[in-house]
């Protein structure tokens, strides 16, 4: 019969050799490490223990957050205001920079000062609690486990965590995570930050569904929180499902409105169209000004004082041609976007 105190030496020799990634447990350590943790747990002979009952994520999961285990650990994290205790083989066995961080003396991250006798203790400052919390318990199982997808942000905090401590399998997991649940919603606030960080096929899906969703997303207030770099890119793609040329016309405007101080009452409607002209110089060129007719452009873009009288009698003598503006010779887009928003892709 296994004493309790020995169960605790021996599981602590033995569980770093079973998770740490370069090493493979043979079938015996994996069944000493279940049985002495199911030991500890249930206070029973380990000779009783049917270990088959018991995954190995399961074991690993508990061992990480069952406070009952805590003394367990060899390692804490302030995070925020929150402490994480977690174990040293684990964490260097995963990620290379945890390996750098804990065991070697060229490490760059600083323990803070502890009392003797108190274990090793570092801070994280570019990290959320939730985040971190959820990187452990990647670390620990080696599976993402279901985040709280509602708030889309924090989940792709865990790819610059990824980054951060060398773990691409968190960072593709992550990735199809936030790939599967962007929505209407979100879409502009997780193509922002994947834009921050490179992630080409992610932004693809973001536009997919932003040509799928048009009048959605463009309709949304999140809309007219983005930059103008978003709103040129905007403005090339070909195909907005649903989107009249005219209505995308007047979002824009609105957009450039939040980013030109309102005019007082001695300011001219012409001096307020010179300041909107300003904000929408690097675009006003993409509009697709040939997808309208000539109605849509007349109570649309000519009431909007962006345009000169010159260039609104040009574009209007182009829509209405009998080659709608196909030999037009100017600094506007030719191009049309398809007539009442045809999408193919």
């Amino acid at each position: 019969m296994l004493t309790f105190s020995s169960c605790l030496l021996l599981l602590n020799k033995c569980v770093g050799n079973v998770v740490a990634e370069s090493v493979e447990a043979n079938g015996d350590t994996l069944h000493t490490v279940r049985a002495l943790y199911t030991f500890i747990r249930n206070g029973i002979s380990a000779s009783e223990i049917s270990v088959e009952e018991e995954p190995i994520d399961d074991f690993m999961l508990e061992l990480l957050n069952n406070p009952k285990l805590k003394h367990l650990a060899d390692v804490q994290f302030l995070v925020g205001k929150q402490i994480f205790s977690a174990h040293k083989a684990i964490l260097a066995g995963r990620s290379v920079i945890f390996n750098q961080m804990l065991y070697s003396s060229t490490g760059t991250t600083i323990s803070i000062d502890v009392p003797p006798n108190r274990i090793p203790f570092y801070e994280v400052n570019d990290l959320q609690p939730e985040t971190f919390q959820l990187m452990l318990e990647f670390l620990y199982t080696k599976q993402l486990l279901p985040p709280n997808t509602t708030n889309i942000l924090q989940v792709l905090d865990l790819v610059y965590a990824g980054y951060k401590y060398v773990l691409p399998s968190l960072i593709n997991k992550t990735l199809t995570v936030v790939g599967k649940n962007i929505r209407p919603s979100n879409v502009i606030e997780v193509l922002d930050r994947a834009t921050e960080m490179d992630q080409k096929t992610l932004m693809d899906k973001c536009w997919t569904l932003i040509r799928r969703d048009a009048v959605t997303i463009i309709s949304s207030k999140q809309f007219l929180r983005f930059d103008i770099t978003f709103m040129k890119k905007l403005l090339y793609q070909d195909n907005l499902l649903g989107m009249s040329e005219a209505y995308l016309f007047n979002r824009v405007v609105e957009w450039a409105k939040q980013r030109v101080p309102r005019p007082d009452l001695s300011a001219t409607s012409e001096t307020y169209g010179v300041e909107l002209r300003r904000v929408l110089e690097p675009v006003i060129y993409d509009f697709r000004f040939l997808s309208m007719t000539g109605e849509e452009f007349a109570s649309g873009p000519c009431e909007s004082g962006v345009l000169t009288k010159d260039e609104q009698l040009e574009i209007l003598l182009s829509i209405n041609s009998k080659d709608n503006g196909k030999n037009w010779k100017t600094k506007f887009s030719t191009l049309t976007r398809g007539k009442n928003g045809v999408y193919s892709d």
